[in-house]
């Protein structure tokens, strides 16, 4: 998403920028990294996220706790 849309004033929206899926790709022989958010319905909660690479195609659950303790 575009800076101002952090950076911009009051009452903006994340709603066009929203995705339940993405796909991040490196050029061969680098890493590949995420900066960005995860957006959920409360500011505590367990998700699973489905991780996979070129190295392990199938796709790997790994658990992530939004908040203190939210995976317990």
């Amino acid at each position: 998403m575009p800076a101002t849309v952090w950076t911009g004033p009051p009452g903006w929206s994340l709603a066009p920028y929203l995705a339940k899926a993405a796909r991040f790709e490196s050029c061969n022989g680098s890493y590949t990294g995420f900066l960005g958010g995860i957006l959920t319905a409360t500011a505590n909660e367990c998700i699973t996220l489905g991780i996979q690479s070129n190295l392990h195609p199938e796709v790997e659950p790994l658990e992530v706790s939004i908040g203190k303790h939210a995976c317990r």
